[in-house]
């Protein structure tokens, strides 16, 4: 570790009148920070087992009254014009940029991603963006008008309404502990009230910035937040006055809530085994980058990673040997420091993951050629060669900071080794060819297909969603504010 600060000296103070401690997370139900009710539980920081949080979980009887008290608040908010909503939303994303760098330091100490990487969930790329684009997006989101098909309604006009539909629950995972306010944000713009269960492995963080979101003005009961384990996760999800069910989480997870949410509205954005796909005519230098960036980033904690890495075999060995070499200079260590490019992964179970797949690849056939070790939680970038797609590396989500590298021969090959997975979040790949870049963007099976950049490229100018055991819905966009609504057919016959 190049720092010899605490973790709670490197964070700071959390707000104006705050000393340097371990900060406490609380729960806001009808507008009052209030604390929960249920066991408190010690945060520990992945970067040397420092308590830096704590959180107090919530009672079945607290979900309970934040249930009902966004019930109780939802036509009234529902009647506030559309531009009132999109005001409040812009002045919450101003709140959350000037406490931009409090929120990301927070982010580091409690779930160990490089400060620079929680400055871009925060403030650059994420969050702020997303809830600015929900107030846009809501504001040019418009309904249909049209005459009947039929010749014996003339006088008919179909019309079709976006309505609100309630309640909300938003349950979010540790890896993007302040991104999943985004989807609040859209439920908002649509007339819904909220109820959001942060992971409890990151709790402080979503707390700071639930704190700067409701320094917009939001009222009493629009906007409530909740912790707890799988039994307050599942309370909520299952309770009579929640409408819909919004989760970014394992597909494990999602799988049990569509179970316990029978015909309630979900968006489920689960996890992924995406490939990346190097194809013969690739610029290389620009793949390597692309499975560094997909492999490494949050130290491979993403549902985006790059898990599995399909190089033509013409160009294998130089993709092989570029991609060591820059695994070589990624360098790990304490993530507040402003040049260290990969932190530690979040907990021990984690690590014991990546650890096994590592294990059963190398006893399946495969070589570690760069990597493979690690010290404490920090997990050295590794790089596999030989992976097959019977080795669970190829076959699940690893989560770490592994490139499992496989061969093949043609374009057909890579497609069904690519489509081969229960996962369909986002899939890349490089080519010159505007042919294969072309076909393989219509065959892969995928919510989004990146073309000539790696897999955790995206946009909120377009749907973020995955098929197949990835997911349902959309995040971002006009197809994120449809997942928030009825849509209501309204039928007028002319006297």
């Amino acid at each position: 570790m190049s720092s010899t600060l605490s973790v709670l000296e490197q964070i700071g103070p959390i707000g104006a009148d705050s000393n340097v401690g371990v900060h406490r997370a609380l729960c806001l139900i009808n507008g009052q920070w209030v604390e929960g009710e249920g066991e408190l539980h010690d945060i520990h920081s992945p970067i040397n087992g420092e308590i830096v949080s704590q959180v107090r979980y919530a009672s079945l009887a607290q979900v309970d009254a934040a249930a009902k008290a966004a019930r109780a608040a939802q036509k009234k908010w529902a009647a506030v014009p559309m531009m009132t909503k999109a005001k409040m939303m812009h002045a919450a994303a101003d709140a959350v940029l000037r406490r931009g760098e409090e929120i990301s330091r927070m982010m580091t100490g409690e779930m160990g991603k490089t400060i620079d990487e929680a400055r871009h969930e925060v403030i650059f790329s994420i969050t702020v963006n997303c809830i600015r684009a929900a107030a846009e997006d809501a504001l040019r989101m418009q309904g249909s008008a049209a005459g009947s098909i039929m010749p014996q309604h003339p006088n008919r006009r179909v019309l079709t309404q976006f309505d609100p539909i309630g309640v909300g629950a938003f349950l979010s995972p540790w890896n993007f502990p302040a991104e999943m306010i985004l989807n609040v944000a859209g439920a908002l713009m649509m007339g819904n009230t909220t109820v959001w269960k942060p992971s409890e492995f990151s709790p402080y963080t979503p707390f700071i910035v639930t704190e700067a979101f409701m320094e917009a003005g939001f009222p009493a009961g629009t906007v409530n937040l909740l912790y707890g384990g799988g039994d307050i996760g599942e309370n909520l999800v299952a309770h009579k006055e929640v409408g819909f069910v919004a989760l970014i989480g394992s597909s494990a997870v999602g799988d049990k809530i569509a179970r316990n949410a029978p015909m309630k509205r979900l968006m489920l954005e689960c996890g992924g085994n995406g490939p990346l796909i190097v194809m013969d005519d690739a610029d290389i230098d620009a793949a390597v980058e692309g499975a560094v960036v997909g492999c490494y980033y949050v130290a491979g904690q993403v549902c985006v990673a790059s898990e599995r890495i399909l190089v033509h075999e013409s160009v294998h060995d130089e993709f092989v040997a570029k991609l060591v070499a820059r695994s070589a200079e990624i360098k790990v260590g304490n993530p507040f420091d402003e040049d260290t490019q990969m932190g530690p992964l979040i907990n021990e179970r984690i690590l014991a993951k990546s650890l096994a797949h590592i294990a059963d690849a190398k006893a399946k056939g495969a070589t570690v050629v760069f990597g493979g070790g690690h010290d404490g939680l920090y997990h050295e970038p590794t790089v596999l060669i030989g992976v097959t797609p019977d080795m669970d590396i190829a076959r699940d989500e690893t989560f770490g900071p592994v490139a499992p590298v496989m061969k093949f021969k043609t374009d057909q090959e890579a497609l069904d080794i690519a489509n081969d997975s229960q996962y369909g979040l986002q899939m890349a790949v490089f080519t010159k060819s505007l042919n294969r870049a072309w076909l393989f963007s219509e065959q892969l099976e995928a919510g989004v297909v990146v073309i000539n950049r790696g897999n955790m490229d995206w946009d909120i100018n377009a749907p973020f969603g995955g098929v197949k055991q990835s997911g349902l819905g959309r995040e971002t966009g006009e197809e994120a504010l449809r997942c928030f609504t009825n849509i209501k057919h309204l039928n007028f016959n002319f006297l």
